[in-house]
C-alpha cells in the first residue's frame, strides 16, 4: 500500500478550499442578486397594496349606490358615478401596470425562495388586473347603456304638440335605442338578462304602435296600450332588479377577493421578501372557493310554462382559480334533464336555468305535486356541491292564472297561451265553417277568406264579409255540438281552463273558453281578434276590416246557434268608437262596484309578449 505524500495531501486541501471558496462566492453572488429583485418587489407590492385598497372602497361604493338604485328611476347621478370610478379604476389599473413593467425589468431570481416568490408575484399581480377589469367593465357598461338611452328620454320628453309626429319620433328613438342596446359590450355575467330586458322595448314601440290607432278613434287598441304600458313596466322593473341585483353582488364579489385574497397574499410575498420563505400554509397553496346563490320555482302551471324564462336561477363563481362543474335541473315527469358543464372562475356565471319539457307529455289533465330536482357537482372529484329536491306544485295543462312567479301580477295577457289557431280541432271548425257557407250562400262563398273581398260585396262593404264568417263560424261551432256551460269565471283567480280543441271534445265551455275559441278560429282566418273581459264575463271583439279601427262585439255564449235575424242580433253588432266607449265605461263602473276588472286582450300581441302555449 502506497502512502499519499505531504505535498500531495496539501494539494488536495487547497482544492478543496478552492471550491468551498467558489461556491459560497456563488451562493453569495446569487443571494445579492435576489436582494435587488425582492427589494423592488417589496415595494412594487406596498404601493400595490395601496391601489388595491383603494379599488376595494370603490367596490363597497358601488355596491351601496347599486341596492339604491330605483327600477324606473332617472339614474343620473348613478351613470356619473360609474364614469368617475371606471376612470379611477382605470387609471389604477395602469399605475399596476407599470409597476410590474419596472419590477420586470429587474434580474430574475435565482435562489429557490427568490423564485417561489417570484411566481408568488405573477400569481398577485393577475389576479388584480383580472378583479380590476371586471369591475370596469360593470361601471363601463352601465355608464354606456344609459349614454345609449338617453336619445329615447329626450324623446319621450320632446313636444306633443303633433301627438301623431311626437309618437313617431318616440317610435324611431325606440327602436334605435334597441339596436345601440344590443351592441353594448355586457359583462358576460348578463349574457341571459340584457337581450330580455332589451327585448321589453318591443312592448313599448307595439304601446306607441296602439297610441297612434287610438288617436284616430280606435278605442280597443287604445285601451289595450294601457294595459301594455302597464305590463312593460312591471316586466322591465323585474329585469332591472334583477340585473342590479348582479351587478352589486360582482361589486361585493370584487371587494371580498381584493380583501380576502389578493390583500392576504400580498402581506405573505411581503412577509416573504423580509423573513426569506412563504408560509407552508400560503394562499398559493389553498384551494378555491366556490360561491353558489340560486332561487327555485315552487309551482308550474304547464300551459304557461313555454312562456317562462327560467324554474332555476344561479349565479355561481370562485374566489380564484378555476373550477369544472355539471349543473343539472329536471321536474321528473314533465321535463328532461338539463345538463351543462362550466368552468367556473371568478367572474360571475349566471344561469336562467329552464328544462326542455318531455318529448312524450304525461297526462296532464289533473294537477300533481312533485319535484324539482337541482344539483351541482365537482367534474374533478366528484363531490355535490349543492343539491336540492324541492316540492313543487304541477298544476294541470288547463290550469290557467293571470299571475307569474317570475314578475308578479301581469294581468289577462296570459290566455293568449290558450290561444290556437293551427289546432286540429280549430281547423276542423274552419271546414265546417266552409260547409255552412256554401250550403247557405252557394259554392262561390266557400271560404273564410279574413280581410280579403268576397261574397260580393265591394269598397265600403267590407264589413258585411267580417259580418257573414262571425255567422259562419258560429253556426260551425254549434253544429259541431258545443253547448254553453253557465259555469263561473274570475279574472282573477286561479280558473281551468279548456283549450278550443277541448272544448270541441267535451261540446261545452264557459264563457271565457267559447271566447278563446271563437277567437283563434278568426286569428286562423288571419283577422284581427280581442278578448274583452268585463266583471264575471269574457266576450270577443274583432276588426271589422283590416286597419278600420271599428269592431263588431260577440257574444260567444249564444249557443246553440242557427243564424236566424234574432240568433244574428244576439250573436253580434258592429259598434262605433263612441259605442265602445260607452260600453267600457259602463263595464268600468260596474268593475268599481263589484271589486272586478275591465280588460282588453289583443291577440295579435303573442309574439311580442312572448307569450305561448304548451303543444298538448
Amino acid at each position: 500500500m502506497k502512502f499519499l505524500t505531504s505535498k500531495r495531501i496539501l494539494s488536495i486541501l487547497l482544492c478543496l478550499c478552492l471550491t468551498c471558496m467558489t461556491c459560497t462566492s456563488c451562493s453569495s453572488l446569487k443571494a445579492n442578486q435576489d436582494l435587488q429583485f425582492l427589494q423592488q418587489l417589496e415595494q412594487t407590492v406596498t404601493q400595490t397594496q395601496s391601489l388595491l385598497n383603494d379599488s376595494m372602497s370603490i367596490a363597497s361604493e358601488m355596491a351601496t349606490a347599486t341596492y339604491g338604485l330605483v327600477p324606473g328611476e332617472d339614474a343620473a347621478d348613478y351613470a356619473s358615478l360609474c364614469r368617475t370610478n371606471a376612470d379611477l379604476i382605470e387609471q389604477k389599473a395602469g399605475n399596476i401596470r407599470k409597476l410590474m413593467q419596472e419590477l420586470e425589468r429587474s434580474d430574475a431570481p435565482k435562489t429557490d425562495r427568490g423564485k417561489a416568490l417570484y411566481e408568488a408575484q405573477k400569481e398577485y399581480f393577475e389576479d388584480a388586473l383580472s378583479i380590476l377589469n371586471q369591475m370596469e367593465e360593470t361601471l363601463v357598461f352601465f355608464a354606456a347603456q344609459y349614454d345609449a338611452g338617453v336619445p329615447l328620454i329626450t324623446a319621450i320628453t320632446s313636444s306633443q304638440d303633433d301627438y301623431q309626429q311626437y309618437l313617431s319620433v318616440v317610435y324611431d328613438a325606440a327602436l334605435s335605442v334597441k339596436d345601440d342596446y344590443l351592441q353594448l359590450d355586457t359583462p358576460s355575467y348578463l349574457g341571459e338578462l340584457w337581450p330580455l330586458y332589451t327585448s321589453s322595448i318591443d312592448m313599448f314601440t307595439q304601446y306607441l304602435y296602439a297610441q297612434s290607432w287610438g288617436a284616430v278613434g280606435d278605442v280597443l287598441r287604445q285601451y289595450s296600450s294601457a294595459q301594455l304600458i302597464s305590463r312593460m313596466g312591471i316586466v322591465a322593473s323585474a329585469y332591472e332588479n334583477a340585473i342590479y341585483e348582479l351587478m352589486a353582488r360582482e361589486y361585493i364579489h370584487c371587494e371580498d377577493v381584493i380583501d380576502q385574497n389578493l390583500k392576504v397574499l400580498g402581506a405573505e410575498i411581503l412577509d416573504g421578501c423580509k423573513n426569506g420563505t412563504l408560509p407552508q400554509d400560503s394562499y398559493m397553496q389553498m384551494s378555491s372557493v366556490l360561491f353558489t346563490n340560486y332561487t327555485l320555482i315552487d309551482e308550474i302551471y304547464p300551459n304557461l310554462y313555454p312562456a317562462t324564462n327560467s324554474i332555476v336561477n344561479l349565479a355561481i363563481y370562485t374566489d380564484k382559480d378555476f373550477r369544472d362543474v355539471t349543473v343539472t335541473a329536471e321536474i321528473p315527469g314533465f321535463t328532461q334533464v338539463y345538463e351543462q358543464k362550466l368552468t367556473i372562475t371568478p367572474e360571475i356565471t349566471y344561469l336562467m336555468i329552464k328544462p326542455p319539457v318531455l318529448s312524450d307529455m304525461p297526462d296532464l289533465s289533473s294537477a300533481k305535486d312533485t319535484q324539482l330536482i337541482f344539483k351541482i357537482t365537482d367534474n374533478i372529484t366528484g363531490d355535490i356541491i349543492a343539491q336540492e329536491s324541492q316540492s313543487i306544485k304541477l298544476y294541470s295543462i288547463y290550469d290557467y292564472r293571470s299571475n307569474s312567479d317570475e314578475f308578479g301580477v301581469i294581468q289577462n295577457d296570459n290566455i293568449l297561451a290558450w290561444m290556437t289557431p293551427e289546432s286540429e280541432g280549430v281547423l276542423a271548425v274552419r271546414r265546417n265553417a266552409i260547409a255552412w257557407l256554401e250550403q247557405n250562400l252557394g259554392r262561390d262563398a266557400g271560404m273564410l277568406p279574413g280581410y280579403q273581398p268576397a261574397y260580393g260585396y265591394g269598397d265600403g262593404e267590407e264589413a258585411n264579409i267580417t259580418y257573414i264568417q262571425i255567422a259562419a263560424i258560429q253556426s260551425a261551432i254549434s253544429a259541431m255540438g258545443v253547448r254553453y256551460n253557465m259555469g263561473p269565471y274570475s279574472l282573477n283567480a286561479t280558473q281551468r281552463v279548456l283549450m278550443p280543441d277541448a272544448v270541441l271534445a267535451s261540446q261545452s265551455g264557459i264563457c271565457i273558453e267559447t271566447a278563446v275559441l271563437m277567437a283563434s278560429v278568426l286569428q286562423s282566418a288571419d283577422m284581427h281578434p280581442m278578448i274583452v273581459f268585463t266583471p264575471g264575463h269574457a266576450q270577443v271583439a274583432v276588426e271589422s276590416w283590416s286597419g278600420s279601427g271599428q269592431y263588431f262585439l260577440i257574444e260567444t255564449t249564444n249557443l246553440p246557434f242557427d243564424a236566424s235575424v234574432d240568433d244574428m242580433n244576439t250573436l253580434t253588432a258592429l259598434y262605433s268608437s263612441e259605442d265602445w266607449a260607452e260600453y267600457l265605461s259602463q263595464s268600468s263602473q260596474k268593475a268599481q262596484q263589484s271589486g272586478g276588472m275591465v280588460y282588453i286582450v289583443d291577440c295579435d300581441l303573442a309574439k311580442i309578449l312572448n307569450i305561448k302555449g304548451l303543444a298538448y
